[in-house]
């Protein structure tokens, strides 16, 4: 997978779960806590934590 995508897999991974946490929140049909689960956090505080280190803001910001 690495020669696939030119980078670990856990790192293709953990992507992917941050480009769906940004689009479920972008449709903002679930809230910051739900989003976290769906993608498979364990709390929401690290699911933010992540969330802002992808993107640059908290994730409550895409919420509306």
């Amino acid at each position: 997978m690495r020669q696939a995508f030119n980078e670990a897999p856990m790192c293709r991974f953990r992507q992917l779960k941050m480009e769906k946490a940004r689009e479920l929140l972008r449709m903002g049909k679930i809230s910051v806590s739900e989003t976290a689960l769906h993608c498979g956090f364990g709390d929401v505080f690290s699911f933010s934590k992540a969330f802002k280190r992808a993107w640059g803001i908290p994730p409550s910001a895409l919420q509306g």
